[in-house]
């Protein structure tokens, strides 16, 4: 039996966009059949025309396309709602959760959000990195926001949404040069600094190289300034004003040079041994 599909005259009739949505118009056996494109774009719906095509040929339906017809299969924003709240908010560091929210929402909803899991496809993912890329985005950053979709379709085979994580190839990347300060630039940094303390935690930073964030969660208790050589014990950060692991999750007790003392002695003003 043979099957023949009706375009209109031109190129690309089948696709059409009303309004700001993306439509697909294909006929078989009389009928027409009319799906808006879930990745709203010509890509996507061209995408979509091709699939229609297939589904017709090879079952002679759309439910498998047509959201209407799979309404039990989760679109990959309502999937990511439950993934950020049953598995990220629980397992991650603030931090980490505050960063997956953000990528989210701010790029991967707005291209796979109304899309049914499993159309979140290899073709999909390849627009969606060359779209990133097109927008100024260094590799570095694109493939960080790889990562976190694939964490989210990874889980979602885990809980039995999907069969498979479709392939999601990372950019080719070079490590950016890092130069460490020397001590007299160190010293001279501090030196500039607008005030005691702002000399201090820049001497602290560049002799023990913490981090900011376990920088500004550091208490009194966590120095000991009597010992030789004075000391420092992170075992913490703060981000956003939440205190948290570091992290690495690491504890770490580094030594301080003797310049530091004074500087940690004005600010807290509390006498140390020399």
């Amino acid at each position: 039996m043979s099957m023949r599909f009706r375009d209109e005259p031109g190129a690309d009739m089948s696709v059409r966009k009303f309004g700001k949505s993306w439509y697909v118009d294909v006929s078989w056996r009389g009928k027409r059949h009319r799906l808006r494109s879930p990745d709203n774009t010509i890509a996507g719906a061209r995408a979509l025309e091709q699939r229609m095509r297939r589904a017709l040929a090879e079952r002679g339906d759309l439910n498998e396309l047509d959201p209407a017809e799979r309404r039990s299969e989760p679109t990959f924003a309502e999937f990511a709602e439950r993934w950020m709240r049953d598995y990220v908010v629980p397992n991650n560091k603030p931090s980490e959760v505050e960063k997956k929210r953000y990528v989210l929402r701010r790029t991967i909803l707005p291209r796979f959000g109304n899309l049914p899991l499993r159309e979140v496809t290899p073709e999909s993912i390849e627009r969606f990195k060359a779209a990133l890329l097109a927008g100024g985005l260094a590799p570095k950053s694109v493939n960080n926001q790889l990562a976190i979709l694939r964490r989210a379709l990874v889980l979602a085979v885990e809980w039995g949404e999907l069969d498979r994580v479709a392939t999601i190839r990372l950019l080719k990347t070079s490590p950016h040069p890092i130069r460490a300060l020397k001590l007299g630039e160190i010293d001279r940094l501090a030196h500039a600094a607008s005030s005691p303390f702002w000399r201090a935690l820049v001497i602290v930073a560049g002799y023990t190289g913490a981090r900011f964030s376990e920088l500004i969660a550091l208490e009194w208790d966590d120095l000991d300034l009597a010992s030789i050589p004075p000391s420092v014990t992170i075992s913490r950060g703060a981000v956003r004003g939440r205190i948290g692991p570091t992290k690495t999750y690491l504890l770490r007790s580094l030594p301080l040079p003797t310049v530091v003392v004074e500087p940690l002695r004005i600010i807290y003003s509390v006498p140390c041994s020399r």
